[in-house]
């Protein structure tokens, strides 16, 4: 466990991870330590409670499970992200979780 780590450090073991494993008890919305690690990461392997929707399901490998976690984390060290699930997370995380995007929600949800 590292503590306080700074913005910078916390990026650079994103994306040096084989691995980004999310876990969380709580299904409460859309995780931004989601959103960092799949935009800066490679494998992201979460539970299905760490995923908002279906998109974001087809960029993850959601396992529940002890067991299914553990053998995903074993065969995920093995191989690495094709460029195939780079550009099906590209394409998502561009048309549905931009900031560009997610602003424009933001804008015509508020009414005065």
């Amino acid at each position: 466990m590292i503590q306080n780590l700074s913005d910078s450090d916390l990026l650079k073991l994103i994306q040096n991870a084989q691995i980004n494993l999310l876990y969380t008890h709580q299904a409460t919305g859309l995780k931004l330590k989601l959103l960092n690690s799949l935009y800066n990461g490679r494998h992201c392997l979460v539970n299905s409670n760490m995923v908002d929707g279906d998109l974001l399901n087809q960029c993850c490998i959601v396992k529940n499970s002890k067991e299914d976690l553990t053998n995903s984390i074993l065969e995920l060290m093995r191989i690495e992200l094709s460029n195939e699930e780079i550009e099906i997370r590209k394409h998502i995380l561009n048309e549905h979780y931009s900031n560009q995007k997610l602003t424009k929600k933001i804008i015509e949800n508020i009414t005065f």
